[in-house]
């Protein structure tokens, strides 16, 4: 059976094999490993007051973790398996990073033309109010998520909430929390919404209540609705008053603002026809579009060069460079250290761990939801399906739900919540999100009542 290219991350996970593996789990390169690991996540989780940045100790525990396994692969002449896992967490890698790069690029380069700008000045113009812009920004993330990708929507309307309210910086930190929250929740309902709920879709699931096709998906949006509302609820009251302020001058945007915008909604679309019609990676849909933004670009530089004008002409390669690599880097690190304690045999052990233990699939379920927050819900997800554990067509809902919703636990758990940490520097921090994970907890479980009430059905 055909796997998704994310699916191959976790080579080892299969509990019968797909290759010639060794169980490190009781070996001293696997403790090491371990070891490595968490020390390395502990001093990303105090970035914000080391100043440290978080891609530099989760590169070098890459490094070494993938060292050391392929040192014990090769005592016993596996090093070939070694590579090959470490090639698949390699190319998850890539297919995310060239998705993000290809998203900011667009976010560039509309801030290049003004658009975040000339949005704030009309805002500003109208005397609007800080609520309302959080609660509009985070309502339309949500109802775009499921059908651009939550990535790209929490960068989108992550830029503009900075160009917004940045003069605000309380304002900036809670939109972000608020933006991260909405793109994960918007995207658990829909196949497109985000890559954990495309690998499972993809997998062609055949449960005893049916197949969990986009139909059986749209079941649990009014549990991501519930999981979203209550902490974006509580976390607006801490929202300051006023409006937003005025800009000192009057904006305009540039000539070819409104083509990029409609070139980057084609380049979603593509996005997701790529992955729906064509059965291919959406990273191809964006990198696509990605080719009509540089070939546009090149005839507005042209334009633009001939004409003697204040401001430099368009470049797109300034928009692609503007993209924040501390947290492009982080991501790698965060993968590969997840592949290789997979590769070690940890991640295979918890799985069977947690689903065959006495407490049941709904209490598994919700574990997957915790190790989401830590490790990336993408490598969780397939982690889960690599298992393939005999469950009812409302626990792979439930599986689905946790992954996603549980990746907003922590600013680290999911692509959106690292995106924004990239996006916005320092004013979106770890401890700035871990500060409302309680009530981002409380949502998710009570999502988690909603599922099991409306669709007990399925169980």
């Amino acid at each position: 059976m055909k796997k998704p290219a994310l699916g191959l991350l976790l080579l080892s996970l299969s509990p019968a094999g797909e290759a010639a593996s060794l169980d490190l789990t009781t070996h001293w390169v696997g403790y090491l490993s371990l070891t490595i690991f968490f020390i390395a996540m502990l001093v990303v989780v105090v970035e914000e007051f080391t100043q440290l940045r978080k891609s530099k100790p989760v590169l070098l525990a890459a490094g070494l973790m993938w060292g050391l396994v392929a040192w014990a692969y090769g005592q016993h002449d596996l090093n070939h398996e070694a590579e090959a896992a470490f090639r698949a967490s390699l190319l998850a890698y890539f297919e995310i990073l060239m998705f993000m790069l290809v998203a900011i690029a667009y976010v560039n380069s509309l801030r290049q033309r003004g658009l975040f700008q000339w949005l704030e000045y009309k805002i500003g113009n109208r005397g609007v109010s800080y609520r309302r812009v959080y609660w509009s920004l985070g309502l339309l993330c949500f109802v775009v998520s499921p059908l651009a990708d939550n990535l790209a929507a929490a960068l989108f309307f992550g830029a503009l909430l900075l160009a917004i309210v940045r003069k605000s910086p309380k304002t900036v930190a809670l939109g972000c929390v608020h933006i991260v929250i909405a793109a994960n929740a918007g995207g658990v309902f829909s196949a497109f919404g985000d890559i954990t709920t495309l690998m499972v879709w993809r997998e062609h699931l055949v449960t005893p209540q049916g197949p969990v096709d986009l139909l059986a998906l749209s079941r649990l949006f009014l549990p991501a609705l519930v999981s979203y509302l209550i902490p974006a609820w509580w976390i607006s009251r801490a929202l300051p008053d006023g409006n937003v302020r005025m800009p000192s001058e009057p904006a305009q945007c540039r000539k070819g603002t409104w083509v990029i915008l409609f070139l980057f909604v084609v380049t979603v679309a593509l996005a997701v026809a790529t992955r729906q019609l064509l059965h291919l990676p959406a990273v191809l849909g964006m990198v696509t579009g990605m080719g009509f933004l540089m070939l546009y670009g090149y005839f507005l530089r042209m334009r633009e060069s001939r004409r003697p004008i204040t401001r430099s002409p368009f470049n797109v390669y300034h928009a692609i460079a503007g993209a924040e690599w501390n947290s492009l880097l982080f991501l790698y690190g965060v993968i590969a250290c997840t592949g290789a304690l997979a590769f070690v045999g940890y991640l295979p052990k918890f799985g069977q761990l947690i689903y065959q233990s006495p407490a049941g699939d709904t209490l598994a379920n919700l574990g997957v939801g915790g190790l989401s927050a830590i490790l990336d819900n993408i490598p969780v997800q397939a982690l889960v399906i690599a298992m393939r554990p005999e469950m009812s067509m409302g626990q792979w809902l439930l599986a689905i739900f946790s992954t996603g919703i549980g990746g907003s636990l922590l600013s680290i758990g999911s692509a959106a919540g690292v995106g924004m940490m990239g996006l916005t520097a320092e004013r979106y921090t770890f401890f700035r999100h871990l500060r409302w994970t309680p009530v981002i907890l409380l949502g998710y479980l009570a999502g988690v009542g909603v599922h099991l009430v409306i669709n007990s059905a399925l169980f």
